[in-house]
């Protein structure tokens, strides 16, 4: 593989590390809190609160002041891939509405629910601080809030656990409010998908070897418009 190839193999693998945070199956997890931040939210339901039992006895309900949150973003607590998108059961007594549960390698899944639309599907790969929906009362729900919670596989089942420490917080208490450092960014996976289909688009070939486009590979083909790459990249 020649030079220039491994560089720009590298500056992507870079900026995936960089930019997406992607670090799946890490044995310790680096909690944030699941929207935007600098934005502030209180707990209205925390650990064994209302119908917080059984597995979700360690389940917080993110709230703000009337409807305040409704259709704000929710972010995802850290990186991971999606298992379950959709609404989560039939009976609306006992559903938690539109839901997303991303597992994080490890036994480790955490969950959103009662969202207003999700923005994720099954089997994508999300990072700490991507938007994976909105939020909104769907379900068995009193009003717009977010469940989150945190489980962890023992055996053949998951148990609810403390998603503790998230962005620097632990023993999180009812009615106290909470500071998110949880930086809403773009999925690299989406931005990299959007450059190779843009540099398809663009690529050309000298006039020289006009109608030898079957002969040339994409990366020759890349490498005779790289000019032209860079430049219509800025359109992105």
């Amino acid at each position: 593989m020649k030079i220039w190839k491994v560089g720009l193999l590298l500056f992507l693998l870079l900026f995936l590390i960089k930019e997406g945070n992607f670090v799946f199956g890490k044995e310790n997890l680096n909690l944030k809190l699941p929207f935007p931040a600098n934005e502030k939210w209180t707990i209205t339901w925390g650990y064994g609160d209302g119908d917080h039992v059984g597995k979700d006895k360690y389940a917080l309900d993110f709230n703000l002041p009337g409807k305040q949150d409704l259709g704000k973003s929710i972010l995802a607590a850290e990186s991971g891939t999606v298992i379950f998108a959709d609404w989560s059961h039939p009976n609306p007594r006992k559903s938690y509405g539109l839901r997303v549960d991303i597992d994080h390698g490890n036994g480790f899944i955490t969950r959103y629910a009662h969202l207003k639309s999700i923005s994720v599907k099954k089997g994508e790969k999300v990072y700490q601080g991507q938007e994976i929906g909105k939020c909104d009362d769907t379900g068995h729900s009193f009003g717009s809030h977010l469940h989150f919670a945190l489980y962890k596989k023992e055996g053949n089942k998951y148990i609810g656990v403390k998603p503790e420490p998230m962005s620097g917080y632990t023993n999180f208490v009812t009615g106290k409010w909470y500071i998110s450092d949880n930086w809403l960014k773009r999925n690299p996976h989406s931005f990299v998908e959007k450059v190779k289909e843009k540099a398809k688009k663009i690529v050309s070939v000298p006039e020289g070897l006009v109608g030898e486009e079957e002969n040339l590979s994409f990366w020759d083909k890349l490498k005779f418009s790289a000019k032209s790459t860079i430049w219509n990249l800025k359109e992105l």
